[in-house]
């Protein structure tokens, strides 16, 4: 995928909060399946990283490009490119899936 507007979210996580996104790039189908209980179980394939006021210190690294190559890599698992919005174009796609 080039283009990280083209993302689509398809589902959210409901019980688990913290996911490591090394686990998912690693695993072979880019899915981390997580246990709920019983037999069910909830796949996450990327994160979206919220942010507060009280995380008003991280501005810094949030504006780097560090960071663009972070989230371009989340979000479409391609390090070799840096998307200065894959961040926002993540956060977009996820409003939209709340919305519907």
């Amino acid at each position: 995928m080039i283009n990280p507007y083209m993302v689509s979210v398809v589902g959210m996580a409901k019980l688990h909060k913290v996911v490591d996104t090394v686990s998912i790039h690693q695993s072979d189908s880019n899915e981390l399946v997580l246990s709920v209980g019983g037999h069910d179980e909830e796949r996450a394939n990327a994160v979206v990283p919220l942010f507060s006021k009280k995380d008003a210190v991280l501005s810094p690294l949030l504006k780097s490009k560090l960071y663009s190559i972070l989230m371009t890599f989340n979000v479409m698992g391609n390090a070799d490119t840096c998307f200065e919005n894959a961040y926002f174009a993540l956060l977009a796609n996820t409003c939209v899936y709340l919305l519907n």
